[in-house]
């Protein structure tokens, strides 16, 4: 299906600040190799700054239900320079797979270390729903901030995908913060994957985004760019 194209063990890593946490997915393969690199941008409603965050991504299928990956994440706020954010050590378990069950059933735990070696948490725990052209996915997503386990938030994120022919699926994405800092930030957008398919050899899978606000917490408008290498 189109909408496992775009695999992941995926980010950025925090779900503060209002800003997008991409739909996991529960495509997990003995043996795979991903290769990922997220790039998001914000400009945020209060003070108009532009913010980027460059997410990297590595992961390996242990089993064809486990997954374990390596994230680090770049940001730049404002006029700052682009600085290392984080550290992420992922685990990905499918518990159901949605290939086997009418919804798939997983978690992705994951270590996130600060710059300042403090260390914090981040857990997806997802469901996703497959059929033959369309693919819906949801996430609930809890995450303690490093160093401050007591400072916890809570966010989901909602998406649907449909494929259009063999190399391109159209999708809709929403999300937001339930609680914590940024609680009350709602996002919204559209979503296009174009793939080159089984004989792409080592061309990557595109992944474009555009995100409009729901509430006044979140940014004011947001755009992601993906890029994935399976192997």
């Amino acid at each position: 299906m189109a909408a496992a194209w775009v695999c992941g063990m995926a980010g950025p890593l925090h779900a503060g600040e209002g800003h997008v946490d991409q739909a996991e997915k529960l495509d997990v393969e003995r043996g795979a190799i991903e290769m990922e690199l997220q790039t998001v941008w914000a400009k945020a409603r209060q003070d108009g700054e532009n913010n980027w965050a460059i997410v990297p991504t590595v992961g390996y299928g242990v089993t064809d239900t486990l997954a374990l990956g390596v994230q680090v994440e770049f940001e730049r706020e404002g006029r700052d320079a682009l600085a290392f954010s984080t550290l992420g050590l992922q685990a990905k378990w499918a518990l159901l797979n949605g290939d086997d069950a009418p919804i798939g059933i997983g978690m992705q735990p994951a270590i996130v270390i600060d710059r300042a070696g403090r260390i914090g948490s981040e857990t997806y725990f997802i469901a996703e729903m497959q059929r033959e052209q369309t693919d819906l996915v949801a996430n609930l997503i809890y995450s303690t901030e490093p160093g401050h386990w007591g400072e916890d938030a809570l966010a989901y994120v909602l998406r649907a995908d449909r494929e259009i022919g063999e190399a391109l699926a159209f999708g809709l994405e929403t999300g937001g913060d339930l609680s914590g800092e940024s609680a009350g930030a709602h996002w919204i957008g559209p979503v296009m994957t174009v793939s080159p398919g089984d004989d792409g050899g080592a061309l990557p899978a595109f992944e474009l985004s555009l995100f409009g606000p729901l509430s006044a917490k979140a940014p004011a408008i947001q755009i992601r760019l993906e890029m994935d290498w399976d192997f």
